[in-house]
């Protein structure tokens, strides 16, 4: 009897210390957590504000850019009603803006067709997002018929598309290595004009 009230005692012994491990375990594991929940916070305000940065200084670099430019005479457009106006003004406040193939950033970055369909949405029309879409999408308007706020296409197949901002000129971004500018218009190679409704 006295050996078996020995072993009681070691077991409820080792059961205590069992318990108070289990208790100190459980307690690091929830400042693990609570460490680990912190840092993620932490993490995700330092990628939060590095993200703010990169678009903060593409922007300044857009704008440095488009003050290389602001020697182009920006035209005073009559557009043939507001919403073309709008597209119009949209599209030349892109003026500088590095061409990014597949970019609609406003201000960053953009490509013809995201361009073209921004400046669009700014006046509340919504139209396909690339070039061979938009002219497929859209009223097909004689070339000669051209007005600004529509849409010349150019190239077999479609690849590339501008804003006509009359005279003879277009707002368009061309190509990777250039940016958004006012080129004039090649009208043998114009393909086909849009206009977006």
């Amino acid at each position: 009897r006295s050996s078996l009230e020995r072993k009681r005692r070691k077991a409820e012994q080792v059961a205590a210390y069992a318990s108070s491990q289990l208790n100190a375990a459980e307690a690091l594991a929830s400042e693990y957590q609570a460490r680990q929940a912190a840092a993620e916070a932490e993490l995700g305000a330092l990628l939060r504000t590095e993200r703010q940065r990169r678009e903060q200084a593409a922007l300044d670099a857009a704008k440095a850019e488009a003050d290389k430019f602001k020697g182009q005479k920006i035209p005073n457009v009559v557009a043939p009603s507001s919403k073309a106006g709008i597209a119009v003004n949209a599209a030349l406040s892109q003026l500088g803006v590095r061409y990014v193939f597949g970019a609609r950033q406003p201000g960053v970055a953009m490509d013809c067709s995201g361009l073209t369909s921004w400046a669009w949405s700014v006046a509340g029309v919504s139209i396909p997002r690339t070039s061979r879409t938009q002219y497929a999408g859209l009223t097909r308007v004689p070339v000669a018929a051209a007005e600004p706020g529509d849409l010349i296409f150019s190239g077999y197949p479609i690849h590339h598309v501008g804003i006509y901002i009359g005279n003879g000129q277009m707002v368009h971004a061309p190509r990777t290595g250039d940016v958004v500018r006012i080129a004039a218009l090649t009208w043998s190679k114009v393909v086909g004009v849009g206009r977006p409704r």
